[in-house]
């Protein structure tokens, strides 16, 4: 996550359509491998997590288990998965970009 954070930056939104400052191509590529790492890490945990809440059920129900806790474990839970979804949507921006810049270097007769 660190490292999709230090690489935000390159990113403008204008429009609805994200463009990257960077003239690297291999930043987009590099960004979009941070954002799909840190998607991946978020689900995983969220899974893990909720498999964590169904196995102690029984301390639950027996009050071992503050009900605030869970409260506030499910308001984690549910932002978490929005910024993965976030990332995910940050990935394709830049993998959607990365190939039309490719596709336009490739059909460029200057180049």
């Amino acid at each position: 996550m660190r490292e999709l954070l230090r690489r935000l930056p390159l990113l403008t939104r204008a429009d609805k359509v994200t463009s990257a400052v960077a003239e690297d191509a291999g930043d987009l590529a590099a960004l979009a491998a941070s954002a799909e790492a840190t998607a991946r890490t978020i689900h995983l945990g969220v899974g893990a997590l909720g498999h964590l809440m169904a196995r102690c059920a029984m301390d639950l129900q027996d009050g071992s288990v503050a009900p605030d806790c869970i409260e506030n474990l499910g308001f984690l839970m549910a932002e978490l998965g929005d910024l993965a979804a976030e990332c995910t949507r940050i990935a394709g921006d830049c993998r959607a970009s990365h190939h039309a810049r490719q596709g336009m270097v490739a059909h460029d007769p200057g180049a």
